[in-house]
């Protein structure tokens, strides 16, 4: 890598990520967070994971620049659809060393052709749109997305829970019983359960069952030991799922800060079961066991505008706010 202002940057060569970029991605990743703080951190297999997931296609739309053998640059895009919407959420960053050549751009405006194409090919009789997520410390990447033309569509809060501090246990309400998550069998119910409870909310799209598995249920972060749901105790739906909390962890960040965090991933209550409330008693276990568990504190993300109110309902867990990050992106 080098500094040199006056570098010719013809020599530079192009091609798609691969696998063997894994140990250089991480790299990149880690200078990103030393030049703009915003606690983040990857390790190399939530990267290899995110490579090979079914929502990412190398060939198709990633995009890599290469000065000899060091990776200075990268794009790629992850693509979900349904019925409804094809999305696609672009990522990438550039070395600190090669930051203020046009890099940045060069990626970008590449990764939103790659997606255009992508849809053209796969979904082009769906509404389209390309979403960028910028966490307010990026301020480089909020100014090339701006740059680029990205609108400010939404802001979601990060919040945390200092759990060294008591958890209150809330009892669960009449008509339901709160148990531990079982792996396996709950996997396909809660999946089905969270398309349904997220059905209004914003930007949400259904999880089908490969996605499920690929980014919640196999995925290294996730950590069903403290994750619980709600069940129908009577009624039509009586031993199906009225709700559900799932926990993460993320070991790259685990080191980097010297002490566990315990990610409140996914909560959800289907749309008969509001108003019990099931999320305060499910949230309440899941605190008590990640404290149980050796965590030091709990964080999760909530729709600044949530239709639910969950931003309240974590307020009342004892969560603040300590971070904003930016939905923002284009239609077409």
């Amino acid at each position: 890598m080098t500094s040199d202002t006056t570098l010719d940057l013809d020599r530079l060569t192009e091609r798609s990520l691969t696998l063997d970029d894994i140990p250089q991605l991480a790299e990149i990743y880690r200078e990103l967070e030393q030049a703009e703080p915003a606690e983040e951190h990857y390790s190399k297999d939530e990267i290899a994971e995110e490579l090979t997931g079914p929502t990412i296609d190398l060939q198709r739309a990633s995009y890599a620049l290469l000065d000899g053998d060091t990776l200075v640059a990268f794009s790629a895009v992850v693509a979900i659809s349904d019925s409804t919407m094809w999305k696609a959420m672009l990522n990438g960053g550039v070395r600190t060393g090669w930051t203020r050549r046009g890099l940045g751009t060069r990626v970008l405006r590449r990764s939103q052709e790659q997606a255009r194409a992508w849809r053209a090919e796969v979904a082009p009789e769906l509404p389209a749109e390309l979403t960028m997520w910028l966490p307010q410390q990026r301020v480089s990447t909020i100014a090339l997305a701006t740059a680029e033309g990205f609108q400010v569509w939404r802001y979601f809060f990060e919040m945390r829970r200092d759990l060294r501090e008591p958890v209150e246990t809330v009892a669960a309400p009449p008509g339901f019983t709160l148990r531990e998550y079982r792996v396996g069998d709950d996997d396909e119910p809660v999946r089905l359960a969270r398309n349904a409870s997220f059905a209004d909310h914003w930007g949400s799209l259904e999880t089908t069952p490969e996605r499920w598995r690929a980014h919640m249920i196999d995925a290294t972060p996730f950590r069903p030991q403290h994750s619980f749901v709600a069940t129908f105790d009577d009624g039509p739906q009586q031993g199906g799922i009225a709700a559900f909390v799932l926990a993460e962890e993320f070991e790259a960040e685990t080191e980097a800060r010297g002490y566990r965090t315990g990610y409140v991933a996914l909560v959800g209550t289907v749309r008969e079961a509001r108003g019990h409330g099931l999320a305060s008693a499910l949230l309440a276990r899941q605190l008590a066991s990640m404290q149980d568990g050796g965590y030091a504190f709990a964080e999760l993300g909530v729709d600044s505008d949530s239709p639910t109110g969950a931003g309240r309902i974590y307020q009342r867990a004892g969560f603040s706010q300590f971070k904003r990050v930016t939905a923002a992106g284009k239609k077409f």
